[in-house]
């Protein structure tokens, strides 16, 4: 046998599955069947100046922290508050529902 390039895709994968052939000769033949390319672009070399100049300086691992607890008083703790009328609807209803308890409950 020459050429595997005859044999149906089947009996291909059985010889793969029982390890005739490898998996990599199975795919190799399947890309091929499709016509998908095996070219591979090169993959671009690492940069690190750049990763080191995107870096974030306290999580540098430099054992310098230079960081200050001020910078992030800012932001709000805690939950929000709830909007004015947010507070205006809740308190007429606990109203209405403390006067419709006591209106009930009074003899």
């Amino acid at each position: 046998m020459a050429s595997i390039g005859n044999i149906p895709k089947g009996m291909l994968r059985a010889w793969a599955d029982h390890g005739v052939i490898s998996s990599a000769t199975y795919v190799d033949e399947m890309n091929r069947r499709r016509g998908i390319k095996q070219e591979i672009d090169p993959v671009p070399p690492l940069d690190y100046a750049l990763d080191d100049d995107l870096a974030i300086p306290f999580l540098h691992h430099d054992n310098s922290l230079d960081l200050d607890l001020s910078d992030f008083n800012d932001d709000p703790i805690g939950p929000m508050p709830p909007p004015p009328r947010v507070v205006w609807l809740l308190a007429i209803a606990a109203t209405a529902v403390v006067a419709i308890a006591l209106w009930l409950v009074w003899p």
